[in-house]
């Protein structure tokens, strides 16, 4: 009898404040674990399309400062592409960060390579996002992955995980 295949997404978050002494920031979870996947739980795709998604995972990032302190976010991973990053061989993940509350009103974000605010944005390699001055600030971070389903022609079982850091930067 032949074991099923299959596969273990596991993404790791690490919230990491440099040079940031006077905040505390977390994350909600520090691993974003979407378990086992079977290669029967994928349909089948339209022609060209080569990329499964799997369900959004939402967590929430808090930074809580002593003083009114310039909140400037970045994600170090291994890029995969513009606003994506690598998931073991055959994956892919992005962050979106939206709905933002500053001093408990809504916050816009600006991407440094944007100068436009808006109400969410991706994150992408080596890029910072940021608002204004905040003493508590939250925003919410959704974690997209996908999967090269021609990629998935696996016969025993196969973890694919990817690691990253946010990093809370001070001026």
């Amino acid at each position: 009898m032949r074991a099923k295949s299959a596969v273990a997404l596991v993404i790791y978050l690490l919230m990491t404040p440099i040079f940031a002494a006077d905040c505390e920031s977390r994350l909600s979870q520090s691993e974003v674990d979407y378990g086992q996947l079977h290669r029967g739980a994928f349909p089948d795709q339209p022609l060209g399309q080569h990329w499964v998604n799997l369900d959004t995972h939402r967590l929430t990032l808090t930074v809580i400062c002593q003083t009114p302190t310039p909140i400037k976010l970045r994600f170090n991973g291994t890029s995969a592409g513009p606003n994506v990053f690598r998931l073991g061989q055959q994956g892919q993940f992005s962050l979106r960060i939206s709905d933002a509350v500053i001093d408990g009103s809504a916050a816009m974000l600006t991407r440094d390579t944007e100068p436009q605010p808006r109400a969410e944005q991706l994150f992408d390699a080596a890029q910072t996002i940021q608002s204004q001055r905040a003493r508590h600030f939250t925003a919410q971070i959704d974690v997209q992955a996908q999967l090269d389903i021609r990629q998935l022609q696996i016969h025993d079982e196969t973890l694919f995980e990817a690691a990253g850091t946010f990093e809370l930067l001070h001026d």
